[in-house]
């Protein structure tokens, strides 16, 4: 069975406020409650919403219950971490980081911030 694994590395910087990012990752664009959301693309660089992934969100932020804090003029370490197995093989996929989604609270996100342009936020591509 054949899989890819996909990191992503950004940097997440916090102005005038500390903000709020929720431990989780979601494939798609909904912001939903989801600390960041990603795409996973083909070589075409379609968006391919088959197959199963799986997604985990670590930081170098402090951690405040499910969420990590970025606090006021501090810059932290995110790493998005996507393992994914496509339903046919033999084609390329890469993932991108779609948006960042955070509340200058500790409650679930009220803004998305979109990772543009696009192909800065883009791991290479994997054959699968």
């Amino acid at each position: 069975d054949d899989q890819g694994i996909f990191t992503v590395k950004f940097d997440v910087t916090a102005f005038e406020s500390d903000i709020w990012v929720n431990k989780t990752a979601m494939r798609g664009t909904d912001m939903g409650t989801a600390g960041v959301n990603y795409l996973i693309e083909d070589s075409s660089g379609d968006t391919v919403t088959s197959g199963t992934a799986t997604a985990a969100l670590s930081a170098t932020a402090d951690t405040d219950g499910s969420r990590y804090v970025v606090h006021e003029g501090d810059t932290e370490t995110f790493t998005l971490t996507v393992n994914y197995d496509p339903t046919t093989i033999g084609d390329f996929f890469q993932v991108q980081l779609h948006s960042l989604n955070f509340a200058t609270t500790n409650t679930d996100p009220t803004t998305k911030q979109q990772a543009l342009p696009a192909t800065d936020y883009e791991t290479d591509q994997l054959s699968i």
